[in-house]
C-alpha cells in the first residue's frame, strides 16, 4: 500500500529526481547513497519499514536511469539488514539492551562501523555481479 500510494501520489519520482539532482552521475554512488539510505531508515524505524519506503524510490530512478532494477534493489536489502546502530530496531537487540548493561552508544559504536564494512563490501561485489 505505501509503495502504490508513493508511486500513484508522484512522491517517489520526485524523491527520486531530487537524489539525482544532488549526487553526481555515478552508478556507484547511487548504490552507496540507496544503501545509506535504507541503513539509516532501518535504524530508526525497522528494517522492513525502510526498505518498503525505499523500493518505490528505487524503482522510481532505475526507470528514469533505465538500468537494471536488481543492483539497486539489492543494496537496499542489504542496507535494510543494517539495522545494528540501534537497539531498538530488532527484539533481540533490545532484550540485551537492559539485561546485559549496554548504553545506546555501545550500539553506535559497534554498529557503525559493521554498516561501513558491511556496505563497502555489498556495494563491491553488488556492482561487480550485477551490471547495470
Amino acid at each position: 500500500a505505501l509503495a502504490k500510494a508513493m508511486h500513484a501520489s508522484g512522491l517517489a519520482d520526485s524523491l527520486s529526481q531530487a537524489i539525482l539532482n544532488i549526487l553526481p552521475a555515478n552508478e556507484t554512488i547511487y548504490l552507496l547513497a540507496f544503501f545509506i539510505l535504507s541503513s539509516v531508515l532501518a535504524n530508526v524505524i525497522s528494517s522492513k519499514a525502510g526498505a518498503l519506503f525505499v523500493l518505490p524510490i528505487v524503482a522510481s530512478t532505475a526507470q528514469i536511469l533505465e538500468v537494471s532494477l536488481i543492483p539497486l534493489v539489492l543494496v537496499t536489502m542489504v542496507g535494510a539488514s543494517m539495522a545494528v546502530a540501534s537497539p531498538l530496531t530488532y527484539p533481540s537487540n533490545l532484550i540485551v539492551y537492559g539485561p546485559g548493561g549496554y548504553f545506546f552508544s555501545d550500539y553506535l559504536k559497534l554498529g557503525i562501523p559493521i554498516t561501513i564494512i558491511t556496505g563497502l563490501v555489498g556495494v563491491f561485489i553488488i556492482r561487480l555481479m550485477f551490471p547495470f
